[in-house]
């Protein structure tokens, strides 16, 4: 599946198994394990680990539970963990702080995915295509997360970058970026 369908990770389990999960037989406090544990790999694959570290971290949350969890949990939270595997690569990251448009990500917000395209396209297909470009990005990516941090926290600073900055690059990037298709 990772290389069919062009994923650079799969967190499964070689094998399937089913039990009935009914309020009378297995009340939530016995499904909190499981969801922790399976979870866990998300988690970290959002605070920017590697997906190895992932599976790792998954693999020890279910050691914990193994030895936490109620009885009637322990055979299966062990099933799980021999069965939880990963394909891929697994120094690659979910998220890649590198190829984030910090200060613009910090004053336009998370939500604009379809408004920080336009300077994923100015790094990928302009500034990446000339040694200049290249050298600008690398100093951006070491400058621009402290700045960004600052503009996320920072209401008027935040407005103060998408009217100085962020506004009028949007505009420039747009008009260069459409002419070209």
């Amino acid at each position: 599946m990772a290389r069919e369908g062009g994923a650079i990770g799969v967190h499964a389990y070689k094998a399937d198994f089913i039990f009935i999960a009914d309020d009378e037989h297995f009340p939530n406090s016995y499904a909190e394990p499981f969801f922790d544990a399976h979870t866990t790999t998300d988690r970290e694959l959002l605070k920017g680990a590697t997906h190895g570290e992932a599976h790792r971290a998954c693999c020890r949350r279910y050691e914990y539970w193994i030895l936490h969890a109620p009885l009637e949990c322990k055979r299966y939270l062990i099933w799980d963990l021999r069965h939880k595997v990963f394909y891929g690569d697994r120094n690659k990251k979910l998220i890649d702080n590198e190829s984030k448009c910090f200060i613009a990500t910090a004053t336009l917000g998370n939500d604009s995915a379809d408004r920080l395209q336009s300077f994923y396209w100015l790094r990928d297909n302009v500034m990446n295509k000339k040694k200049i470009g290249r050298m600008f990005v690398r100093m951006y990516y070491n400058i621009g997360p402290p700045f960004a941090e600052l503009v996320s926290k920072n209401r008027p600073l935040r407005a103060l970058s998408y009217i100085l900055l962020i506004g009028p690059m949007e505009k420039v990037i747009r008009k260069k970026r459409y002419r070209n298709i």
